[in-house]
């Protein structure tokens, strides 16, 4: 029986070895493995082609977003101390004279071209030295959306004509961070002050509530400009009649 045993022992050996040595032996399929390298460098150049387009779609999103900014800040500007009407056709004619509302454009345009939009000298000087600090790379757009909001007011409030109340509103309406109220402006002191029945707002009384709205400032700055809208458009319902 262990006889036995032993031979059938040495059989199945046998048989793994000549098998193994076959497998070993076994001829290589050249046509197959040249289909298999053309497989992988095709593979190879359409993720190259992918990423390149998946780079460009980058470049565009980042492209568009900088003049967003731009136009943001440039309208910031224009808006200064007159009614949201007047601005949007100065904008619109400013449009229409360059073309294009990009840094390049806005820098190569002449004064008095600027001026005939509708804007004052001063203004003019404004946009100009915006437009010149954005298209040199003194003013990195890009950068500031991922820089701290006092970063940012800094920043932007060391151009001529963008100061902190310009800044902040670029952070609520062209950044988009969360946690902005103004004491600067006056809608959201109005809305405020109608808010709580206050006959004088103080500065420390503004900044405890700030304090308070955190970190949701920039939502409670629109539901305050909203309420002194509310005022304003009822005061002049009631002097109609």
């Amino acid at each position: 029986m262990k006889s036995k045993l032993k031979q059938l022992t040495a059989l199945v050996c046998a048989v793994a070895m000549m098998a193994a040595l076959c497998l070993a032996l076994r001829p290589v399929d050249t046509a197959y493995g040249a289909s298999l390298n053309d497989q992988l460098a095709e593979t190879r150049a359409k993720k190259q082609e992918i990423q390149q387009q998946l780079d460009k779609i980058k470049s565009d999103k980042a492209k568009a977003l900088e003049q967003k900014e731009l136009l943001d800040q440039q309208a910031a500007i224009i808006a200064q101390q007159i009614s949201g009407r007047a601005a949007q056709s100065i904008s619109d004619r400013l449009l229409e004279a360059a073309g294009a509302l990009t840094a390049e454009r806005l820098a190569s345009l002449e004064p008095a071209v600027v001026r005939g939009c509708g804007l004052s000298e001063r203004k003019v000087s404004y946009i100009r030295r915006l437009a010149e600090a954005v298209g040199s790379g003194g003013l990195d757009l890009e950068t500031l959306r991922h820089t701290s909001d006092a970063e940012v007011i800094r920043r932007l409030a060391d151009l001529d004509g963008i100061g902190v109340w310009t800044a902040e509103m670029l952070l609520i309406f062209s950044l988009c961070r969360p946690d902005v109220l103004s004491w600067g402006d006056f809608g959201i002191r109005r809305g405020m002050a109608l808010l709580y029945g206050d006959r004088q707002l103080t500065r420390e009384r503004f900044e405890r509530r700030r304090r308070r709205y955190t970190p949701y400032g920039s939502v409670v700055s629109l539901y305050l400009w909203a309420l002194a809208g509310m005022e304003d458009a009822l005061a002049r319902k009631v002097a109609r009649g």
